[in-house]
């Protein structure tokens, strides 16, 4: 079994679908790759998030109906259907299928946005970055020692944010890539809640979108996925876009955004 195919049967590992020769191979390949572990392991804390914040959404009724009549019409599909495919193959297939017309159901009721690429990167890491066993690049309470070392590693300047008086306290840095780019981020840890504060040079972002909030001439752009909250916006000054990923409300996260904007609020 190759990374492809183990990351297709993920899900259906998850939820303990696989028949028992499809479960022993994706075990033996995760024991050997450190890439497919690390994708399963975000793939647990996610669905954990999910089920978590599952248990405080009420669905409208005729919501519940929708999905009920397009779970039905998948179904009557399927038994149409004649494939050699595995069995394992078949179920990752049918459970991406259900949850992609779940999601398109939900995202039909309710305020929506596009999406941010940088935006739902940033919530992708910052989930990612939750697990125990996922530690900084550099672990220091110190902004100084934070600026040093980023020095040489990325060609915008980082500035750590003094969030002692919001009662948040440096924890540490990592540098990243997504998007094809290196983005530092910056971990802080408050009395319950933990959250990132995410930079990478402006040129070639795709462009912010999600609420739309203006303070004192800046643009922040706010928006919830996967359950987190993010505002991200672009430091002209310094060609640098920001985001800021916490599980926090929208209000507080702004607060915390203007902060690290340096934005009077």
């Amino acid at each position: 079994m190759d990374c492809r195919e183990a990351e297709a049967a993920l899900d259906a590992f998850l939820d303990e679908e696989l028949p028992d020769d499809a479960r022993y191979a994706v075990e033996n390949h995760l024991e050997g790759c450190s890439r497919c572990r690390q994708e399963y392991a975000y793939r647990q804390t996610l669905q954990c998030t999910i089920q978590q914040s599952a248990a405080d959404i009420e669905v409208p009724g005729r919501l519940w109906e929708t999905i009920r009549t397009r779970i039905a019409r998948v179904d009557r599909v399927q038994r149409r259907r004649q494939t050699h495919a595995p069995r394992w193959a078949m179920l990752a297939g049918s459970a991406g299928l259900l949850a992609l017309l779940i999601g398109v159901s939900l995202w039909s009721w309710g305020p929506h946005f596009q999406t941010s690429p940088f935006m739902v990167e940033s919530v992708n890491n910052y989930i990612r970055y939750l697990l125990p066993d996922a530690p900084y690049d550099l672990q220091t309470p110190d902004a100084d020692q934070v600026r040093q070392w980023f020095r040489g590693r990325v060609d915008f300047m980082v500035e750590p944010p003094d969030l002692r008086a919001e009662r948040y306290q440096l924890l540490g840095t990592r540098l990243g890539y997504f998007l094809d780019r290196m983005v530092a981020e910056i971990g802080y840890q408050g009395q319950q809640h933990r959250l990132s504060i995410f930079m990478t040079k402006g040129e070639g972002v795709s462009r912010l979108v999600g609420e739309r909030v203006s303070r004192h001439g800046q643009e922040f752009f706010v928006t919830t996925t996967k359950g987190y909250t993010v505002v991200a916006w672009r430091d002209r000054p310094g060609n640098i876009v920001c985001s800021i990923v916490a599980d926090l409300s929208r209000d507080r996260l702004l607060r915390l955004a203007f902060t690290v904007a340096g934005v009077p609020s």
